[in-house]
C-alpha cells in the first residue's frame, strides 16, 4: 500500500510520520473548534496504523514481556509521578481530604476516560498495548481470512460499544475493538506490494473534511470517548489522511530533523506535553498558536534533555559494570 521509494528498511519516513502525528496531537489539544475536529479524524488512528505497520509477530510470552517493559513501565512511572503531583497541588492549595486522595488514586488506576488534564492522553498507552497483544495472538494462530473476519466483527462491535455503552470502561478497553482494525490496516499496508493511486485517499480525505466542516456533529471523532463519527466512512477518511501523511513523509524534502526527532521521541512527548500545555503555556500566552508553538518546542526540549540523560546514565552504568 505504501511503497516507500524502494527503501522499506528505512524508518526515517516512519519517524517523520510519527513526528507529524505527535505535533498533531499537541495541536488537537491546544486548538479549539474546526481545526481540532479535523485533527481528531486522524491523529490517534495514525499511531495505531504505524504500530501495525511496524508490527512483527513473536512468541506470545516474549512479546508480552517485551512490550510491557517498553510501554507499561513508563506508563506506570509517569502515572505515579503525575498522580503524586496532582495530590501535591491540592495540598498546596489547601483543597485536600481523604476522599479527594482516594478519588484521584482510584481514577488513575481505573484509567481510560477518567484520565484527564496532565494524564489526558495516557489512555492511548493501555489501548495500544492491549491491541498489540491481540494482534500478535491473531497473527500467530489464525489464517488471514479468519483474521479479516475477526477484525471486521471487532470494528462492528466498536460501533455498538460507542453507541450503547455509556460508562467509561477500565483502561479504555472498549476502544481496543476499534484500535485493532486500524492496527491491522497498518500491517496489511506493509504487506501490500503495490502503490496506491493517490487520487482515492485524496478524494476521500477531501470529502471527509468537507462533511466535517458542514456537519461536525455527525463526524465527531474521538477515540478516547469511543466517538467514531460515521461508521466505516470515518475510518476510510482516517486511512485516507494517514496515507497522504505517509506519502508526504516518504519524500526526503519533507524529513525535517526536528520532525524526525519528534517522531523518535513521540512517546515521551505524549507523556509530557499536557503538563507543559496546561500548567505553563496557557498562563504565558493567550493565542492558541503561541500556546501550540511553546508547548511543541518545550516538549521537544524536555524530550531531548531526558534522552541525553538516559544516554549518560547508560554509559555510566556500562562503564561501572
Amino acid at each position: 500500500m505504501l511503497k516507500q521509494q524502494n527503501d522499506l528498511q528505512s524508518t526515517d519516513w516512519v519517524d517523520c510520520a510519527k513526528g507529524l502525528g505527535i505535533l498533531s496531537v499537541i495541536a488537537g489539544h491546544v486548538f479549539t473548534g474546526l481545526p481540532s475536529e479535523i485533527i481528531y479524524l486522524f491523529h490517534m488512528p495514525l499511531f495505531f496504523f504505524i504500530g501495525g505497520y511496524l508490527f512483527k509477530p513473536r512468541a506470545a510470552k516474549t512479546y508480552l514481556f517485551s512490550k510491557a517493559k517498553k510501554l507499561l513501565v513508563p506508563y506506570v512511572l509517569f502515572l505515579l509521578l503525575f498522580t503524586i503531583a496532582m495530590i501535591a497541588s491540592r495540598v498546596i492549595n489547601n483543597d485536600i481530604n481523604a476522599y479527594v486522595i482516594i478519588k484521584i488514586i482510584a481514577m488513575s488506576i481505573y484509567g481510560g476516560e477518567y484520565l484527564t488534564g496532565w494524564l489526558g492522553v495516557f489512555w492511548f498507552i493501555t489501548v495500544f498495548f492491549i491491541s498489540q497483544q491481540i494482534l500478535n495472538i491473531l497473527v500467530l494462530h489464525m489464517e488471514q481470512k479468519v483474521i479479516i473476519a475477526i477484525v471486521f466483527i471487532s470494528l462492528c462491535i466498536s460501533y455498538i460499544v460507542g453507541k450503547f455503552v455509556n460508562m467509561p470502561l477500565p483502561l479504555n478497553i472498549g476502544v481496543v475493538f476499534y484500535a485493532v482494525p486500524v492496527m491491522y490496516c497498518g500491517l496489511i499496508a506493509r504487506q501490500w506490494k503495490k502503490n496506491v493511486n493517490i487520487i482515492f485517499p485524496l478524494a476521500i480525505s477531501a470529502v471527509g473534511i468537507y462533511v466535517t466542516i458542514v456537519h461536525p456533529d455527525i463526524m465527531k471523532f474521538n477515540m478516547k470517548s469511543s466517538d467514531y463519527g460515521l461508521p466505516f466512512f470515518s475510518l476510510l477518511v482516517s486511512l485516507g489522511i494517514i496515507t497522504l501523511i505517509s506519502r508526504v513523509s516518504s519524500f526526503r524534502f519533507a524529513r525535517n530533523p526536528l520532525v524526525i526527532f519528534a517522531g523518535r521521541e513521540s512517546m515521551m512527548i505524549m507523556y509530557t506535553h499536557q503538563f507543559i500545555h496546561l500548567s505553563i503555556a496557557v498562563f504565558i500566552f493567550k493565542s492558541e498558536l503561541w500556546i501550540f508553538l511553546f508547548t511543541a518546542v518545550m516538549s521537544l526540549l524536555v524530550s531531548y534533555v531526558i534522552s541525553r540523560l538516559k544516554v549518560l546514565i547508560y554509559k555510566e552504568s556500562k562503564s561501572v559494570a
